[in-house]
């Protein structure tokens, strides 16, 4: 399927990546400031809670050279690491229900996820390739809260096959081809890397060089006209630009890498999250210019209204752009 997106101007090629490359001014980079502090909780289960600060109303963008210093804003609290909370009484019950139930044996008979191409098999149920990833960053914090052995061998499974099946070029899934590779779905599986690095650190290390290899190649590839994240003619990765609408998902994780691994590529991670702001303005996807009044909507719309800002899982999703890049 085709996308509305126009290919950016002044292109050319770079023969060490393959990818299609453009000619952009470099001297200034995007930054989101936040004058004030805001409050984050995390998407994946209840007792994995991260707060940062109190959330602004507004957000002011602004343009920053490269000698401006490259620090996170600070959190309030520590990140207690995952598995370090032990749950009781009624939480405990509602996540052994859920370990019990579907999502804890969604592995044993889902083909989107026992059969999906993630782990060999043939079924994806969009171009988005998203579904295995959605499944396993949110049983990974599941399985390690309860400590369950069975689910921890289930999303063990999964991290053993994508890792092993990591492309040379540091590419993670099944997809083969540039036209194919799309990037949002990556933006799920790292926060499942991250949060099983920190819950298994006996993993860490395999995990984390996995992470920064397939980070070295995003970057190439957004450097390179967008290449995976804003689809061009030809491509068939995101049709509805449902990926470039979510950009700020993949700072979850460059910002825990960039804070936990100090030194270790600093510049690439920055740089990447800059990339991924940039290329989200570019496609008219950021929800700073959405979530305000006059363009927010205010009556009903249309049923199989197809604007990617105009879907639910996008706007609940658009609601946590303010809580990623108000470290940066």
């Amino acid at each position: 399927m085709g996308s509305s997106y126009k290919p950016i101007k002044n292109a050319g090629h770079d023969e060490a990546t393959g990818y299609h490359t453009e000619s952009t001014d470099t001297s200034s980079n995007l930054f989101i400031k936040f004058p004030s502090k805001m409050l984050s909780i995390s998407l994946a289960v209840l007792p994995f809670v991260v707060f940062y600060f109190t959330v602004p109303m507004k957000a002011e963008i602004i343009l920053s050279n490269a000698t401006q210093s490259r620090q996170l804003l600070p959190m309030t609290y520590d990140l207690l690491p995952l598995g370090t909370i032990k749950p009781l009484g009624w939480i405990k019950d509602q996540l052994q229900l859920e370990a019990e139930g579907l999502a804890g044996n969604l592995y044993e008979f889902y083909r989107f996820v026992k059969q999906s191409q993630w782990l060999g098999g043939e079924y994806e149920y969009s171009e988005l390739h998203e579904s295995a990833p959605y499944w396993y960053n949110g049983l990974v914090p599941l399985a390690y809260t309860l400590d369950d052995d069975r689910l921890k061998a289930q999303v063990n499974d999964f991290l053993s096959y994508v890792l092993s099946h990591q492309a040379v070029d540091g590419w993670l899934g099944p997809e083969t081809t540039k036209e194919t590779r799309g990037i949002w779905a990556r933006c799920l599986l790292l926060q499942g890397l991250m949060n099983h690095a920190i819950a298994d650190p006996t993993k860490e290390k395999t995990i984390v060089d996995a992470m920064f290899k397939y980070t070295s190649l995003a970057n190439s590839m957004l450097k390179a006209n967008y290449t995976g994240f804003i689809q061009q003619p030809g491509d068939d990765f995101d049709p509805y630009g449902f990926g470039v609408s979510r950009a700020h998902e993949f700072s979850t994780t460059l910002q825990w890498l960039y804070e936990t691994y100090p030194g270790r590529n600093d510049t690439l991670l920055w740089e990447t999250m800059e990339l991924m702001w940039s290329a989200a303005k570019l496609a008219n996807r950021d929800w700073t210019d959405f979530f305000v009044n006059g363009v927010f909507p205010t009556t009903a719309r249309s049923k199989g209204e197809t604007y990617s800002m105009m879907h639910g899982v996008n706007m609940a999703e658009g609601k946590s752009l303010r809580l990623c890049v108000g470290r940066y």
